[in-house]
Order: C-alpha cells, then structure tokens, then sequence
C-alpha cells in the first residue's frame, strides 16, 4: 500500500480535520513530505508579525506618532518603541556596509550595551 490508496474515510480525528481542510491530495503529499511528524501550525498573527512589525517602522519612519501607532495595531507605546528598535536592528545588521553587529543587550543599535553590571557581593566578615 502508499499513500495513494488512503482516502477520507480512511481518517479520524485531526487527521481527518486536516484532509478535509486541506484536500485528500494535499494531505497525502503532507504525509509523504513529514511521515510521523509532528507539525506546528502558527496562529496568522504569528504568521504576519514580522510584516506588521516593518510596517509600524516604516509608517514611525513617515510621520506617524508611537501614539498613533499605539492605538492604530492595538500595542502600548513601549511595545511600539521596542518593535521599532528591533526592527532598526534588523536593518543595521543586514547592512553589508555595517561593520556594527548588534547585540541583544543593544536595543538602539548605538554600539552602547544596556546590559547592567552585575552587582557586587559584600566581603563577609
């Protein structure tokens, strides 16, 4: 037997959910690509982050206010400053021209670190 001889009545469950979602000759090709594997299905707004994060920068980028942005994709104004940093970074870094790689403990791709220093201990007595 193969694939090509399983057919909807031949699945239950989220098998079935899947074939009927997406046809018996996609699920069939999904069977045969990812045989027993365990596949992630990401939310849309998961999905689209990364293009809504370049949008936020780039309307920031024409005019619009981190107020504006903030109540427009339903975010806070901190989160709106954190995507926009993120997202500079991301552009600094893909710059070949760029000698500065940013680093996690950078958020405003300046080259300064945020990171704190590690507190010191007390000498024991």
């Amino acid at each position: 037997m193969n694939c090509e001889d399983i057919e909807i009545e031949d699945l239950e469950g989220e098998q079935l959910d899947v074939a009927e979602a997406i046809g018996i000759d996609a699920y069939r090709e999904l069977i045969t690509i990812f045989p027993g594997s365990f596949i992630y299905i990401a939310k849309p707004e998961t999905v689209l982050r990364e293009k809504r994060n370049k949008r936020i920068l780039e309307e920031y980028l024409n005019g619009t206010s981190v107020r504006a942005l903030a109540a427009r994709y339903q975010l806070s104004e901190s989160t709106i400053r954190v995507i926009m940093n993120e997202e500079r970074r991301k552009e600094h870094n893909n710059d070949p021209g760029s000698k500065h790689r940013s680093n996690p403990g950078d958020p405003d791709c300046t080259g300064r670190s945020v990171r704190r220093p590690a507190a010191r201990r007390r000498a024991s007595t």
